[in-house]
């Protein structure tokens, strides 16, 4: 059994509401739920994907209100971006970008689309 470690945050009212809701949905207390969002977090942004140079894969999904925006800030990754599929869900764009190459390069297109998106996430396939 690992180790566990107890220590406390504040987090908005609504939040922490959202966050029992969910728990009770899921068949999950609170920091079990707690400890599996910061995983995926920490997996997703951990210090190896994002400080090391390296070759890398991944989905990109963006949700805005403005496409054309998502298509200027991927005009200067063609190099990395192998796919590319934008799909409107009721007055939303929901954009989907496979990517592969230079973590630097995707790390950048990444921040791109974080300034034009409402919603921006992306995940690693895979690194070498």
């Amino acid at each position: 059994m690992t180790r566990k470690k107890r220590f406390g945050i504040s987090i908005d009212s609504s939040l922490a509401c959202e966050i029992d809701r969910l728990a009770k949905i899921l068949g999950l207390d609170r920091s079990k739920l707690i400890e599996k969002a910061l995983t995926n977090f920490v997996n997703e942004y951990s210090y190896s994907h994002t400080q090391e140079n390296h070759f890398c894969r991944g989905i990109i999904i963006v949700e805005t209100d403005e496409g054309e925006k998502i298509d200027r800030a991927i005009e200067s990754f063609k190099d990395i971006v192998l796919s590319y599929t934008h799909n409107h869900l009721e007055n939303t764009c929901i954009c989907m970008l496979i990517v592969s190459g230079n973590s630097e390069r995707i790390k950048d297109l990444h921040r791109n689309l974080l300034l034009v998106g409402r919603g921006t996430r992306y995940i690693p396939i895979g690194h070498r």
